[in-house]
């Protein structure tokens, strides 16, 4: 009798199995808009190429999706969804690169994906005046993993994640400052909400 083989993914180097199961069941639109891009800049992206390619401001950004595993991709890609709804598209590159680098980090130092951890490291970047938009892009990333109800993310953790120390540096002098930490869960919520009628407006105009 030949037995059926399942994928094993209880030794991922970062994900639990109710990590995995959870990551598994997000969607993400196949065609995502850009909500402030401007006339000459790309409107639309298709999530599920390997490789994202965009116009905005007149510079061209290549964001690629290597040396992670489909899971792994699956989580950036749909991190990125949200994060661009409420976000410039020319700090994507950047967003991506920094979740990105935390991950591997904590693959690095043998920590968890958990709130304890992303805690940790943010902890870490509010000591440094430098760390101001990391701090905050790594927090928006936190408060998505709270709002889907992430395994090792508690309820609980909400609270801590709002009392917890923030970089001290807020330049009053720039034009543009980034706006992560202003989305809040039922923002969040909303933009979840809006995903599906956004993805069959998309396409239906096409």
């Amino acid at each position: 009798i030949l037995a059926l083989e399942f994928p094993n993914y209880s030794r991922h180097r970062l994900f639990s199995e109710a990590q995995i199961s959870k990551i598994e069941s997000l969607h993400i639109p196949t065609v995502i808009r850009f909500m402030l891009a401007d006339r000459y800049d790309t409107k639309f992206i298709n999530s599920t190429y390997d490789t994202w390619e965009f116009i905005y401001s007149g510079l061209k950004n290549t964001i690629k999706f290597d040396g992670l595993d489909y899971h792994e991709v699956k989580l950036l890609k749909y991190f990125l969804a949200y994060y661009i709804q409420v976000n410039s598209p020319s700090s994507l590159y950047i967003s991506f690169n920094k979740i990105k680098s935390v991950l591997n980090e904590f693959v690095e130092r043998n920590m968890s994906f958990s709130y304890v951890s992303f805690e940790t490291i943010l902890l870490e970047l509010a000591k440094n005046i430098s760390s101001s938009r990391e701090y905050y892009r790594v927090k928006f990333f936190v408060k998505l993993m709270l709002s889907e109800g992430f395994d090792l993310f508690e309820e609980s953790d909400e609270d801590k994640l709002e009392i917890l120390e923030r970089p001290s540096s807020f330049n009053s002098q720039l034009f543009y400052q980034e706006i992560e930490d202003a989305v809040d869960k039922p923002t969040i919520t909303m933009m979840q909400n809006g995903f599906a009628k956004l993805s069959s407006e998309i396409l239906e105009g096409q």
